[in-house]
């Protein structure tokens, strides 16, 4: 399964680096029983149109400076597979996860700009919805 996930990261990281110094639309979670999920709707216009951003599995959540979300832009968005075993994370990833023995392979998305969200969750979906009349 890693490669799958990881190929997918790789993927999401092409598709979302389109919307670096786009905005942010809005953030939401959820937690029902044991679904966890993190939601961000990004907005840029012209032909990119909206974009979200969905982790289940949510394992961390930081969103720092969370008063200036709406319509905060951002200036970088990285996305980095985290693997269950065998290879290193980056040293700010083994902060925000404990790992232990059958931990998930999961998957980091980082937002900075003004608003610098955190999250790592082991489930990442990428949809967008593009305005055809532009």
């Amino acid at each position: 399964m890693s490669g799958k996930l990881q190929a997918k990261c790789l993927k999401a990281q092409e598709i979302l680096s389109e919307y670096e110094g786009s905005f942010i639309e809005r953030i939401s979670s959820s937690a029902v029983g044991d679904r966890s999920t993190f939601d961000i709707l990004l907005i840029r216009s012209g032909v990119f149109g909206e974009l979200t951003i969905s982790l289940e599995g949510v394992r961390y959540l930081s969103v720092a400076n969370s008063v200036s979300v709406d319509s905060a832009f951002f200036d970088r968005l990285t996305v980095v597979h985290l693997p269950a075993s065998g290879s290193p994370w980056p040293e700010e990833a083994e902060g925000f996860v404990t790992r232990f023995e059958n931990l998930p392979e999961l998957v980091w998305v980082r937002l900075v700009g003004p608003v610098e969200i955190d999250v790592v969750g082991s489930m990442l979906t990428v949809s967008s919805a593009v305005d055809l009349n532009s």
